[in-house]
């Protein structure tokens, strides 16, 4: 599975790669990094999450995840980041404020990085708003079971 750490360095990774394709200054490098580390974990905090814990006296405590969103749906829908990401580009290129549409680009194109970690766990993410999930199981793409069967004796 993927991690916060996982997600925050392909982020950091995606925004040094972006900085170093666009041969920015210093001031576009440390947007495009502060973009990108915003970004790489969007799809998760999108979904306004808390976690409650019920503490028992004699047994482990029960900790599980309360969220306005369910997890892996809207907010890790590829098509719509993909279609952020061309908006995105799209006021890169024609937009007025240059500094906020650098730091909107490398946000969501961190968080492609992140749905491209997470298509490849068995959860998987949906291509389309409220669609099937689908994930890359070695080299095949397919429809994506929320319980995986177990492997091994």
């Amino acid at each position: 599975m993927s991690s916060k750490t996982t997600h925050t360095l392909a982020g950091l990774a995606t925004g040094g790669l972006l900085a170093y394709y666009s041969k920015s200054d210093s001031t576009h490098t440390v947007l495009l990094l502060l973009g990108a580390h915003m970004g790489a974990s969007a799809p998760d905090w999108a979904e306004v999450s808390t976690w409650v814990t019920t503490r028992h006296w004699f047994s482990a405590n029960e900790s599980h995840r309360l969220s306005l969103i369910p997890h892996r749906t809207i907010t890790h829908t590829l098509c719509l980041w993909v279609l952020a990401t061309m908006y995105s580009l799209y006021l890169l290129y024609y937009g007025a404020h240059q500094y906020t549409s650098l730091l909107a680009f490398a946000f969501c194109v961190s968080a492609l990085t992140h749905l491209l970690l997470d298509i490849r766990t068995p959860m998987g993410i949906p291509l389309l708003p409220f669609g099937k999930r689908y994930r890359f199981h070695g080299f095949q793409f397919e429809v994506a079971r929320t319980i995986q069967q177990r492997h091994g004796w």
